[in-house]
């Protein structure tokens, strides 16, 4: 479970799914087909989850997509003050 700016979010492990609390049903709503291992607040509090596939993914909620940050495989992130993500790679 995780909060971002705009919403609670949670992964249904029995699934490996993303859910984002929607306030006016007062339920939770899966977010894409994109399969998560965790989900964090991210850069600029936005919703950021590492993938089953271990990559980085944004919500874009405009879209209504995860977007992947980039191609490398994370082991662990985290975000720090004003925003920067810090991430430690596995070693390929």
């Amino acid at each position: 479970m995780s909060a971002s700016k705009d919403a609670l979010w949670i992964v249904d492990y029995s699934t490996n799914l993303p859910f984002k609390f929607n306030k006016k049903l007062k339920q939770f709503q899966q977010m894409g087909n994109q399969k998560a291992y965790r989900i964090s607040a991210g850069i600029n509090g936005h919703a950021m989850m590492t993938g089953s596939d271990r990559r980085l993914y944004t919500w874009i909620e405009a879209d209504r997509v995860w977007k992947s940050l980039d191609d490398s495989k994370v082991w662990s992130v985290a975000t720090g003050k004003k925003g920067r993500l810090y991430k430690v790679e596995y070693d390929t």
